[in-house]
């Protein structure tokens, strides 16, 4: 299984975007059930294809904020999904 910690140490060292949205879906896909109950209907590993995709969920997980849902399981999708963002960008991906 792919803890938190290692799954960001991978986002950081992650060479090409599409290995950043493979490490986030690889988290995702390993989530126990109980977290990824915890998780916004449609975040999945199968429907997180793109890296325009990390974007958008780090965009609507934020908007929603925490109060919504306050779980641990969230708060750390919604730190590994900032960071996947950032990542991103930093390898030079444009959504235009």
């Amino acid at each position: 299984m792919l803890d938190f910690v290692a799954a960001l140490r991978g986002i950081q060292t992650a060479d090409s975007p599409e290995g950043v949205v493979d490490i986030v879906r690889r988290y995702l896909g390993e989530l126990p059930d109980e977290e990824a109950a915890d998780l916004p209907w449609g975040l999945s590993a199968d429907l997180l294809q793109r890296p325009s995709d990390i974007a958008l969920w780090t965009i609507q997980m934020r908007n929603e904020g925490d109060a919504s849902r306050p779980s641990a399981a969230y708060g750390r999708m919604v730190k590994l999904l900032a960071e996947a963002s950032l990542r991103i960008a930093e390898l030079g991906f444009s959504l235009h």
